[in-house]
């Protein structure tokens, strides 16, 4: 038998970015950003007042106190450049000064950004990191859609997605065919036409028929619940439990395959021609829940599992289908998500291409708009900040020499992916064409993310039998905004997304950039030894490598950051923070503004 490993319920794999899509409490994440962003970088203001933003707050207090004009003598450490003094705009527009800091300094930071800041109506949330991909999404679509988008910095953008009239024949065959997803998914006329006949005939065919929409001509004597199941998992859509390779956590130079049923995954597998044998290892987590569950699928008719099967595939591809049908889902996201109106419609197009062909998009993103002076300065940087969280390791009392030691190595050994890979900086296409050989779209968008599914669950079971390659970016391209630490690699990541104002802009003052990407990029390291990816070594391996003696002084110190933020209550919903829950982001974020700032 393929050997399964139990990983008990309360740990999870993968890796950590530094915003997560279950994210934390409305109030604090509409925040987050300006509070790592401007005030990581107002502590170190406020102690050398020598800098910019202290000086122009200073002068702007006395002005409004004495009602005279102050002149400000030259000052060669004064920054006045045009990028400085809209940060030190943005700065006053965000801190309310009617807060004591030193009674509720977040409300003092935040206080007039979270007043001023409107939630707009297609979306459940807004910060700094949406606004970003806001803007990357409006370099993404390009002129012809402009005017369906707020963001005035869409004019500094245009037709990375946009199919060009003329034929470039030096252009990837797979920039075209992410321009055509493109093309096909915004063309409503086209979905109009044939969508709903596409997805219908695929429900009928491949799935089984939708008992509700057949009435009493559905039979359910055919019904096949692990035939189904296969189905769904071919195209991506694992309603009960999720199949698929990740990184093995005990030896992290191999796959691994996540938790299934043996003889499912033993046919899922062959859908790609790969065959399991009995030596390959299973990670099964949940097992409680996979007991429960079982345990209520037993108990229903076929007609009731085959009408919810097929309601979470369609409902997740609702927004594929024509106007009028996804106004009805809109009714239920109103109820669900919060959301009053649609995402427009390039914005969501923009957003999809992205995720599922971030490559090719990078490539177009990368050649137009990226500075690559940028990589540059943020590698220095990174090595600057994992210096001096070394010499925070190096100067602790709480940690024995053996593990000082080993917390010393692991942090050497972090490898820094930034930017983007380098084989998209190369005029040799090889790789991406290799990568996307297969995704060949036409003009009908129902089949094409039919075929999108299918390819990506294809391109997961086939890493199975790969090498792995710890320099790939998996999980996530270089056009989004995020950063990342993967405990499996012990790497950090952070994507030509994130490396843009306000968290970076490489004319900027120092104070500025290390107070905001220094601040995520000591986030992202101080992971490596929080709760979580302090239980990984220095190559990746899940391996206990503290004393005890250290890790019962980790935990005491962790039980501090724990009742610290549990204190914290969220006024508009009148509910404490779950300090446990929370504990690693809370580490990371604490250790991340330590180490950026000295």
């Amino acid at each position: 038998m393929i050997k399964t490993i139990n990983i008990p319920d309360d740990i999870t794999t993968g890796i950590m970015p530094i915003v997560h899509s279950d994210r934390r409490s409305s109030a604090r994440k509409q925040c987050i950003g300006l509070l790592w962003i401007f005030f990581a970088a107002f502590v170190g203001f406020s102690l050398i007042g020598s800098m910019a933003f202290a000086v122009m707050y200073g002068i702007e207090q006395n002005r409004r106190m004495n009602n005279q004009t102050i002149t400000v003598d030259n000052n060669s450490n004064l920054c006045l450049t045009r990028y400085c003094v809209k940060a030190a705009s943005s700065l006053l527009e965000s801190i309310d000064e009617a807060i004591d800091p030193c009674e509720n300094f977040y409300e003092f930071v935040c206080g007039m950004q979270l007043k001023n800041t409107k939630i707009p109506n297609d979306a459940n949330s807004q910060d700094i990191f949406v606004t970003l991909e806001t803007r990357l999404q409006d370099a993404i679509i390009g002129r012809e859609y402009a005017k369906h988008s707020f963001s005035l910095l869409v004019l500094l953008f245009a037709d990375l997605l946009t199919l060009s009239t003329s034929n470039n024949t030096n252009k990837p065959e797979a920039i075209f065919n992410a321009q055509r997803l493109f093309a096909s998914c915004v063309n409503e006329t086209a979905i109009v036409a044939d969508s709903v006949d596409v997805l219908l005939s695929f429900v009928n065919t491949e799935l089984g028929g939708w008992p509700i929409l057949k009435g009493s001509t559905w039979d359910d004597t055919t019904f096949n619940f692990s035939q189904l199941l296969l189905k769904l998992a071919e195209y991506g859509s694992d309603v009960i439990y999720i199949a698929g390779t990740q990184i093995d956590d005990r030896n992290s130079s191999i796959q691994a395959i996540l938790f299934d049923f043996v003889g499912h995954l033993r046919r899922l597998y062959l859908l790609v021609n790969v065959t399991l044998v009995d030596t390959d290892v299973v990670i099964a987590s949940e097992l409680d829940y996979l007991r429960n569950v079982s345990l209520i699928i037993d108990q229903q008719p076929p007609r009731v599992l085959q009408n919810y099967m097929v309601w979470r595939f369609m409902m997740s591809r609702a927004w594929i289908i024509p106007r009028r049908f996804r106004t009805i889902k809109q009714q239920f996201d109103q109820v669900f998500l919060g959301t009053t109106v649609e995402q427009a419609r390039a914005m969501k197009c923009a957003s999809y291409v992205n995720y599922n062909m971030g490559f090719a998009v990078s490539k177009l993103y990368i050649d137009k708009y990226f500075d690559k002076d940028a990589r540059i300065e943020s590698m220095a940087m990174i090595d600057n900040i994992r210096n001096q969280f070394i010499d925070i390791i190096n100067q602790s009392t709480w940690m024995d020499s053996i593990s000082k030691s080993r917390a010393v190595n692991k942090a050497r050994a972090i490898n820094a992916k930034v930017g983007y890979p380098d084989y998209l900086d190369d005029n040799n296409n090889t790789k991406l064409e290799k990568d996307y050989a297969e995704y060949n779209f036409n003009s009908s968008f129902a089949r094409n993310v039919l075929l999108m599914l299918k390819l990506n669950v294809k391109k997961n079971l086939q890493a199975l039998r790969q090498l792995l390659d710890r320099e790939e970016w998996i999980g996530y391209t270089p056009t989004i905004v995020n950063a990342f630490y993967n405990p499996s690699f012990n790497d950090i990541s952070f994507p030509a997304g994130i490396l843009q104002t306000p968290f970076f802009y490489k004319d900027a003052p120092k104070y500025l950039n290390y107070g905001a990407i220094g601040t995520i990029i000591g986030h992202e390291i101080t992971h490596g030894f929080d709760n979580y990816g302090g239980l990984y070594d220095k190559n990746g391996n899940r391996i206990l490598w503290w004393s005890n003696e250290t890790l019962s002084a980790f935990n005491q110190r962790k039980t501090c950051i724990i009742d610290q933020y549990s204190n914290y209550t969220v006024t508009q919903i009148d509910l404490q923070v779950n300090g446990e829950q929370t504990q690693g982001e809370n580490i990371a974020d604490n250790g991340g503004l330590k180490a950026a700032f000295f």
